[in-house]
């Protein structure tokens, strides 16, 4: 486990001007006439449980996500991003933890060279990205880091992308969709620190699978 100073040094690093960049990215990368982009604090997320769409980084405690999975609809939209530690970003360590779906999630900032994701399966989430068998830079590790998570044992849906570095194997599952459609998980691709994932850090292939993503998990009209 990580030790009291890096804990604390990772706490410094945390910047929540990049969870609004985040934020401003998505709106930028939506359509003003389809979506209407709405900031929600983890502390006021399960008094906001009307929403069509969510892409959530944290709950405010990681039990929070069996009550908001009660009360949104059933045809709601939800994209889980995660990323590497735990001291702003926690949907896929719920996930694993509290629902038990994926049943494994791990982490790693060791190595050299960028983020990439190897996409494993045709899927919409990739369009305008790239197809099955193709490896797409996810995060420039000159812009940011090496930091990445992946998850495991993923019963509920397909996994159709896995994280990595460049020039190396794959770690494990970095995306994925549920069979009913209304659920993806991108456990790398949340951002907590202006040093080590900041926004401008994500290229625009990156990107573009999180627009994907909130537009194949909205509901029809």
């Amino acid at each position: 486990g990580l030790s009291d100073e890096e804990i604390e040094a990772a706490l410094d690093e945390f910047d929540p001007d990049e969870m609004n960049e985040f934020s401003q990215t998505v709106r930028d990368g939506l359509d003003d006439d389809e979506f209407e982009v709405v900031d929600v604090s983890s502390e006021d997320l399960l008094d906001n449980t009307g929403h069509d769409v969510y892409v959530v980084s944290e709950f405010e405690e990681e039990s929070d996500i069996t009550e908001f999975q009660d009360e949104i609809s059933d045809d709601t939209g939800v994209v889980y991003a995660d990323a590497w530690g735990s001291f702003s970003t926690n949907s896929v360590s719920a996930l694993v933890n509290e629902i038990g779906d994926p049943e494994d999630t791990q982490q790693s900032d060791a190595g050299v060279g960028d983020v990439v994701l190897e996409l494993t399966e045709d899927h919409p989430l990739f369009d305008g990205v790239g197809e099955a068998g193709d490896v797409v830079t996810h995060m420039d590790s000159f812009e940011g880091s090496q930091d990445r998570r992946w998850f495991s044992d993923y019963s509920g849906g397909e996994i159709v992308a896995e994280v990595g570095l460049a020039d190396d194997d794959t770690d494990g599952a970095a995306i994925g969709v549920s069979d009913d459609g209304d659920e993806v998980i991108l456990a790398s691709h949340a951002r907590w620190s202006d040093s080590f994932t900041p926004d401008e850090a994500f290229t625009e292939e990156s990107n573009q699978i999180v627009f994907n993503a909130i537009e194949y998990v909205a509901p029809d009209d």
